[in-house]
């Protein structure tokens, strides 16, 4: 039930109970101003005296919570005194007279309750006197006698002076309307007097559905509701019109501001403190609830220096302040100098908060700051304004920013120690569950949302100062924290997964940085089905404000709700243009798009990204609570000291003989074979494998992972990576070497991250596919006895009937059928195993896969892993080179008697950074590890040279450059493609280039070349149609972003487009390349690591983009120039299907 239907069905048993005794007097509400208003007033929170004053002659608040039905007298009581209050300033200009009830409508009213079939669902009572004047502010009401009373001992009740709520009012007007009749009006006075909120219908599983934060202040909160804010608008409607009166001064104390959790009084509404206006600063309200469509003029309220400020028992301190503090403002007062016409009712004139002139605050307290002292942080160059700093703090998930005067008494060059303030809530959001229909969405989007658009509250660093020596020292030699003299201690270890936390913490603060938080309405313009479904949607922007086109970048996962269904989707490409922005996605599933496109186009839709709480994603990439104790004979925590500064690992003995083997019809070389002669050995702690590209690592890894489980009786292996990509690549290896499924083995994932992720990264060990087949057959396979199953076994079958898996029909054994039997009147009997503990007794897994976030969590959250993970003998981590120290770090603490094997390519891309993540806080987080230990030695290290995927002559070429000469081709050398002769290219050598003569435009920080573009497309639409080319895969990648996001604007369906980086670890059999820069080339586009990726993704061919002129002078392009045939270096107009796109 919601919160408000359980509010109705209160309301209806309060009035259906018996009334107040004779002798008992009800609570007295008097508000301010009255003579009697002087009483307790029992409110929620904690006791306060206050200053007496003329408003509050004595005011006790006491402990006893305050119910929410007395909430309600407190408020229409209040709403009549203060409209006595306007009457009567009204009146000492002018008679003013309230509308009185007509003998006609009294009797229409009779008649109408007469009527066969009318049903009074309150308790039936007489009005016999109603009186009111001015002496005697009250009204006496009469009560009918109930069954157990006589006639004469009807009880008499004095209550304030307003319509009473059991029978029809002198003054239609105040009569509180229904909760249904709320939602169909449209009548303002009828949606203020309601005690429930106009959008009070968009909750029913949303606010009483939602679990309580445990923070105390994040509780505070989640107190607000939608009751509770109708109540502080209603209050806030009945005293618009009520004149400002000058407050008497309150005697000042010395005591220091107080926080509070619970306010003193209500109603009361949450706001935050969002810029200063002169003296005094502008709040807004926490919730959008607060303004809804209809009161804009609460928008934003003015605080200044003579509120009172009721937990201190003083006026409000302005000078202890901070942007993004957070009050209860109880009670609010039309401004001294406000005008009628300030009072806005135009929601577009609210959104500049400045244009606010009407309402201050009246009285207010002020929650606890979420406040972090001397923390470690580091400043980021080249983001600074003239008046700020930012700075990434250790425990904060975004990036921090400090004025420059409060980072005068430190060295921002250096890490630094900062105070720091947390947003606990980003102002403007709805409160948890608001759902509202689809149609109703759009209305409220529109006419709320897009015109009250609040900034993002980044945290603030009120001080900057110097590090303590300590801290300063560690941080300066990191990522080193061991030496090679000293024996390493339990305190190293703690040090470095301070380092660890701290790289987390920064790293993602840079990249929350992308993302947007708000919700756009669009239409379907286009989609295609088939083997690639794509949809293309326009967006409408709000109008007079940014659109931050920065964080859609390609690769953006979004969330897409249609009338009717919801998909997740891969941002594909934008395209922004003044007040509107079309989007190119791609499901993640092609069956979760259940739409035909011809009747999708034209259909709303609602676009946002979606992104895992950056809160949650940290603790997912901590890894384990606590770090294991050390002991020498613990293979991975010697690596941990030999990859920080510790003693390296001893070299590889020399190997005898020959290494080669087979394997699933495979016939594996010696380099590769040395790799399972590795990893049987006993001296084996750790090693990196260093590989060129397409050199087979991940099948001879995988091949030496399957030799060494089958000959293992009770021990299991682990393979990684960063990258799904790269578990669903092991995974597809795994069942080409074990066709048959003879080595039992699961990819761990969990059901919700495998709805979100890309179709192509799902397999079919995956966990949430495995475990109900497993599960199954065990119960069928005991179920065929008579005798008791293992405990195991009953786990089983009652984990698949909590999933509706199995009936009790399906089932002989009784003991299987007396563990899924409900017994009536008690709770069902929990399993004595977890899911997952189930499934590994059952299958007794040998190999895991998994990402190295997952492993760590699964690890980290199942307590019968503790005992699993000493059996696990070798660790495999792919793609070594995109791996940080955090990475290494944890995944040694998850399996600290695992010998680690590190698979990579040294002249490939390291870890990821944004752009202006500093240097020092890369080299803590990232490394980068792979490349270092390498070229440190810091243990040992074998090679794979051979080559399989590129062309003998792409081989060549890198290996010449970058590896010394030591690759060779697998592939021998040819003299004639096919592929580009079928396109009707040069195909005297696998690689062509084409000279553009186009123009660079500079799209922010990145670069375009339209002209690049317009022929990329024409050889994708020339490679779609060349019956050589049917089956082949294409690809057209790019170095910068910019230029990627707009090919992929226009690119045909089955092409796929990205940039350099995003293509690490992928290949096609043709790679169209787009240097993009006509000027000159950048350090970007010449790094080693990054030229090495982009030619070296293509199993056939590749055709290069560019201005052969600017091609000349970087050796790495010259040599690519060099390498390329004469007859094969070509201008574009040269080319005939590249000068005309219809041909």
């Amino acid at each position: 039930m919601s919160p408000v239907k359980k509010k109705m069905k209160k309301d209806k048993m309060a009035d259906l109970s018996a009334g107040t005794p004779a002798n008992e007097a009800p609570p007295s509400f008097a508000p301010e101003g009255d003579k009697d208003g002087g009483g307790a007033a029992t409110c929620e929170g904690r006791k306060t005296d206050a200053a007496a004053t003329p408003e509050h002659p004595s005011t006790s608040v006491t402990n006893q919570p305050l119910s929410e039905q007395n909430d309600m007298n407190l408020m229409k009581a209040t709403s009549c005194a203060l409209e006595e209050k306007k009457l009567d300033a009204e009146s000492s200009q002018g008679v003013v007279e309230k509308p009185q009830t007509t003998e006609d409508e009294m009797s229409d009213f009779i008649r109408e309750i007469e009527e066969p079939g009318y049903e009074c669902k309150e308790e039936e009572i007489r009005v016999d006197e109603l009186q009111s004047s001015d002496d005697d502010p009250a009204v006496k009401v009469i009560r009918a006698p109930t069954p157990d009373s006589s006639a004469e001992d009807g009880s008499i009740e004095t209550v304030p002076n307003r319509a009473p709520i059991r029978a029809p009012s002198p003054d239609p007007w105040l009569v509180a309307p229904t909760m249904e009749s709320v939602y169909e009006s449209e009548d303002l006075e009828e949606i203020m007097s309601s005690d429930y909120h106009k959008y009070a219908q968009y909750y029913e599983n949303g606010e009483e559905g939602e679990e309580k934060p445990k923070d105390p202040k994040k509780k505070a909160l989640a107190r607000e509701t939608s009751t509770s804010i109708q109540q502080f608008r209603k209050y806030s409607w009945g005293i618009r019109e009520v004149p400002y009166e000058l407050p008497d001064a309150l005697p000042q104390s010395l005591q220091d501001n107080k926080f509070v959790l619970v306010p003193s009084s209500r109603p009361y509404a949450l706001y935050m403190v969002m810029e200063t206006d002169g003296g005094s600063y502008m709040c807004t309200p926490i919730r959008r609830e607060v303004v809804a469509d209809d009161r804009p003029d609460l928008y934003a309220i003015r605080l200044d220096c003579s509120a009172y400020d009721s937990a201190s028992a003083r006026n409000f301190d302005t000078t202890d302040i901070y942007l993004m503090d957070i009050l209860f403002i109880e009670e609010i007062v039309r401004r001294q100098d406000a005008r009628p016409e300030d009072f806005i009712t135009n929601i577009e004139q609210a959104r500049k908060l400045s244009s606010h002139k009407y309402w201050k605050v009246k009285t207010c307290c002020r929650l606890p700051r979420d406040m972090l002292y001397n923390e470690s942080g580091m400043h980021i160059a080249g983001c600074e304004t003239r008046k700020t700093r930012s700075f990434l703090v250790n425990n904060v998930e975004e990036t921090a920013i400090a004025r420059v005067k409060d980072c005068r008494g430190a060295d921002i060059s250096k890490f630094v120690a900062i105070d720091v303030i947390r947003p606990l809530i980003q102002p403007g959001a709805w409160l948890p569950g608001f759902k509202p229909p689809f149609g109703v969405e759009d209305r409220v989007l529109r006419s709320v949302q897009y015109h009250l658009d609040l900034p993002h509250i980044l945290p603030q660093a009120i001080k900057v100062y110097p590090l303590d020596e300590r801290r300063e020292k560690l941080l300066e030699h990191a990522p080193d924290v061991f030496s090679r003299d000293v024996e390493p201690t339990q305190q190293d270890f703690m040090r470095l997964q301070t380092l660890t936390k701290f790289g987390i913490y920064t790293s993602e603060a840079m990249a929350s940085a992308y993302y947007d938080g708000h919700k756009y309405y669009g239409q379907v313009e286009r989609a295609t089905e088939g083997r690639y479904t794509e949809i293309v949607i326009k967006l409408a922007l709000p109008e007079g404000q940014h659109f931050a086109k920065e964080k859609w970048r390609q690769g953006t996962r979004l969330s897409l709700r249609f009338e009717s269904t919801a998909l997740k989707a891969t941002l594909l490409s934008i395209v922004a243009d003044k007040g509107s922005a079309t989007i190119r996605v791609k499901p993640l599933r092609r069956d979760s798009f259940v739409l035909k496109a011809s009747e999708a186009v034209g259909l709303p839709v609602f676009a946002m990204h979606q992104l895992e709480s950056p809160r949650q994603r940290i603790f997912r990439l901590m890894g384990i609570k606590t770090i294991p104790r050390f002991r020498n004979w613990m293979p991975a925590m010697t690596m941990l000291i030999a990859l920080h500064g510790g003693k390296p690992l001893p070299p590889l003995a020399k190997r005898e003989g020959s290494a080669a083997y087979s394997i699933a019809g495979l016939n594996l070389t010696d380099e590769q074979g040395a790799v399972l002669s590795l990893m049987k050995s006993e001296e084996f702690v750790a090693c990196t494998v260093n590989c060129g590209p397409g050199s087979g690592k991940t099948t001879t890894v995988m091949s030496a992972l399957v030799k060494c489980v089958k000959s293992a009786s009770h021990e299991f292996a682990v393979f990684t990576g960063n990258s799904n990509s790269a578990v669903t690549q092991g995974v597809a290896t795994l069942k080409r070497l074990d066709p048959e499924g003879a080595i039992p083995a699961i990819r761990l994932i969990s059901a919700n991250h495998r709805q979100v992720v890309d179709e192509t990264a799902t397999t079919d060990i995956d966990y949430p596919v495995v475990w109900p087949d497993v599960l199954r057959k065990q119960v069928l396979l005991e179920d065929e006895s008579n005798l008791k199953p293992r405990q195991y076994t009953i786990s089983a079958v009652m984990h698949l009937k909590r999933n509706l898996l199995i009936r009790k029909r399906d089932l002989r054994n009784r003991y299987l059928r007396d563990a899924i039997t409900d017994k009536p009147g008690e709770k069902p009997e929990q399993p004595a195993h977890s899911l997952m503990e189930t499934l590994f007794r059952i299958m007794k897994p040998k190999v895991i896969i998994g990402t190295a976030d997952t492993l760590r969590q699964t690890f980290k959250t199942e307590p019968f892993l503790d005992n699993w993970k000493t059996w696990v003998r070798n660790v495999v981590v792919d793609e070594s080179s995109q791996i940080g120290h955090h990475t290494v770090t944890n995944l040694a603490f998850c399996f600290p008697r695992g010998k680690f094997l590190f698979v990579g390519d040294a002249m490939q891309l390291p870890p990821y950074a944004e752009h202006s993540y500093p240097q020092k806080l890369y080299r803590i987080h990232s490394g980068p590890v792979f490349a270092n230990t390498i070229h440190r030695q810091l243990i040992p290290n074998l090679s794979l040279t051979r080559c399989y995927r590129c062309p003998s002559q792409s081989v060549e070429l890198i290996s010449r450059l970058y590896y010394n000469g030591q690759l060779t081709a697998a592939k021998k050398p040819s003299n004639e493609n096919p592929m580009l002769k079928g396109l009707g290219l040069p195909d005297r050598t696998p690689s062509v280039i084409i000279n553009t003569s186009s123009e660079e435009r500079k799209e922010g920080t990145s670069w375009t070349n339209q002209q690049e573009m317009i022929y990329a497309i024409r050889l994708a639409e020339r490679f779609l149609t060349t019956p050589e080319c049917e089956g082949k895969t294409m690809a057209i990648i790019s170095f910068y972003l910019a230029q990627s996001q707009e090919v992929a604007a226009v690119a045909p369906a089955g092409i796929h487009v990205g940039s350099v980086d995003a293509t690490q670890g992928r290949e096609y059999d043709l790679v169209v390349l787009l240097t993009t820069r006509s000027q000159e080339f950048s350090e970007f586009a010449c790094s080693p690591e990054r030229f090495t990726v982009a030619v070296s993704r293509h199993r056939e061919a590749l055709v290069v983009l560019g201005n052969t002129r600017r091609m000349i002078k970087p050796d790495n392009w010259k040599a690519l120039l060099d390498a390329t045939a004469k007859t094969s270096i070509v201008n574009a107009t040269a080319v005939p299907f590249m000068r005309n796109s219809n041909k």
